[in-house]
C-alpha cells in the first residue's frame, strides 16, 4: 500500500505540474497575442501620424502660398467663413495634439489609475479657454442674426404696408374714374 500511495501522489504531482505548465504557456499565447495586438495598434497609429505629418506639411504649404498672395485681393471664401474654417481646425487640432501629448506623458508610467488620457490639468485651462472662446463667438454671431432678422421683420412689415396702400388705392383709382366719367356725361 505504501507503494500504491506513493505513486498516487507522484501521479497527483505530476498532474499537477503538468496543469500548471498548460496554464503557463496559456498565459504566455495571451501575453503574445496582446504584444502583438499592441504592435499592430502602434503600426496603425504611426501610418495615422505619418499620414498626418504629411497633411500638417501641405496645410503649412497652403497657408504660405496664401501668405504670398495676401496682398491679391480675391473672395475665394469670405471673412466669416475663413474664421470658422479657422477656428474648427484649431479646436480639432488642439484636441488631437492633447490626445497625443497625453498619450505619450503616460505610456512609460504605467496605465493611470485615474484611466482617463484625453485630460491632464494643464490641458484643462486652455480646453476651457478655447470653449469660452466658441461660446462668446456663438453669442456675437447669434446677436448679429438676431439683429439682422429683425431688421428683416422691419423691412417685410414696411413693404406689406405699402402693399397694402397700393391696392387701396388701385380700387380707389378703379372705382373714382366710373364715376367721373359717369358725371361729364350726365352734364
Amino acid at each position: 500500500m505504501d507503494a500504491g500511495l506513493v505513486t498516487a501522489k507522484t501521479l497527483k504531482a505530476s498532474a499537477k505540474k503538468a496543469e500548471e505548465a498548460v496554464i503557463a504557456a496559456e498565459d504566455q499565447i495571451k501575453r503574445l497575442k496582446l504584444l502583438e495586438q499592441e504592435k499592430d495598434f502602434l503600426l496603425q497609429g504611426l501610418d495615422v501620424v505619418e499620414r498626418a505629418r504629411t497633411w500638417y506639411l501641405q496645410q503649412i504649404s497652403n497657408v504660405n502660398d496664401k501668405l504670398d498672395r495676401v496682398s491679391i485681393p480675391h473672395s475665394e471664401y469670405s471673412m466669416d467663413a475663413q474664421h470658422e474654417r479657422l477656428n474648427f481646425q484649431m479646436t480639432r487640432i488642439s484636441e488631437v495634439n492633447q490626445h497625443l501629448n497625453a498619450l505619450m506623458e503616460t505610456s512609460g508610467k504605467g496605465f493611470p489609475i485615474h484611466m482617463n488620457l484625453a485630460v491632464h490639468q494643464r490641458n484643462i485651462f486652455s480646453a476651457q479657454k478655447t470653449a469660452t472662446q466658441t461660446i462668446q463667438r456663438l453669442k456675437s454671431q447669434n446677436h448679429a442674426l438676431t439683429e439682422e432678422i429683425a431688421k428683416k421683420s422691419e423691412t417685410i412689415t414696411q413693404l406689406e404696408s405699402e402693399k397694402s396702400a397700393l391696392i387701396r388705392e388701385l380700387f380707389h383709382a378703379r372705382t373714382c374714374p366710373k364715376k367721373e366719367s359717369n358725371d361729364t356725361t350726365l352734364w
